[in-house]
């Protein structure tokens, strides 16, 4: 009898280890409806009846609903960082080569679903719609990597050209990235015949590397020679 009291109890405790937390189911629930519904669709009494807790429970771990959200959305990119981490460079890489290397890790971002499915779709739903966690969701997880992208632009530019020029090409590229993610379903239905494997990995890196490059080499060529014109006429006038 005692024998069997202990294997019970040692199944009870194993499967409260296993079990996860009121916070983290809380959490998983409401990460899947604020990526299904949106913000504003959900209510607090809804999730808390899903996830089978009481109401108090919000308040007590999240303190309200717009923390929750904020939570959400701040656990779904701590997920896409540690699936897709940040790659580092050798000090040998030319620039050109971790650009190229820095849009196929944000592809792989956008595009690639390994963690659970609400974890890029909630993502992806702030990124078209800011809520007022808009804010901090950029300061802590957009503007880091963005910040990596400046820079390596930077190692690619010449030092003196406009900031606007530096941020439009920044922004072009990661345009460019998520594009495939927002509009992948219209995509594959324009081009899937024409075109096999247009959602690639390897070929939407190789294109949007080159294309992007291309089109800086452009705006270089052309704000040389602008930058050259005003050289020139500042000479004349001495």
């Amino acid at each position: 009898m005692i024998q069997t009291n202990v294997c019970l109890k040692q199944m009870t405790d194993r499967d409260t280890l296993m079990r996860p937390s009121m916070r983290e189911q809380i959490l998983e629930i409401a990460g899947q409806l604020f990526a299904e519904r949106g913000y504003d669709a959900v209510t607090v009494r809804e999730i808390c009846q899903r996830a089978r807790v009481n109401l108090s429970a919000i308040n007590y771990y999240f303190g309200d609903k717009q923390s929750l959200y904020l939570e959400a959305v701040r656990t779904a990119a701590r997920e896409r960082l540690r699936e897709f981490p940040m790659i580092t460079w050798s000090p040998n890489d030319p620039p050109t080569e971790k650009l190229r290397q820095y849009i196929r890790n944000l592809l792989e971002r956008v595009l690639l679903d390994r963690g659970a499915d609400w974890h890029a779709q909630l993502i992806m739903a702030e990124v078209v719609k800011p809520t007022r966690a808009c804010r901090r969701f950029v300061q802590e997880f957009i503007r880091p990597n963005f910040e990596v992208l400046l820079q390596l632009l930077r190692e690619i530019l010449p030092q003196k050209v406009p900031q606007a020029m530096l941020y439009h090409v920044a922004f072009s590229i990661v345009g460019q990235c998520v594009f495939y993610r927002l509009c992948g379903g219209i995509v594959r239905n324009l081009a899937s015949r024409e075109v096999p494997g247009v959602l690639d990995l390897e070929r939407l890196t190789q294109f949007i590397s080159e294309f992007s490059l291309a089109g800086i080499r452009h705006l270089i060529r052309r704000w040389q020679r602008s930058h050259a014109g005003v050289g020139v006429a500042k000479e004349a006038t001495k």
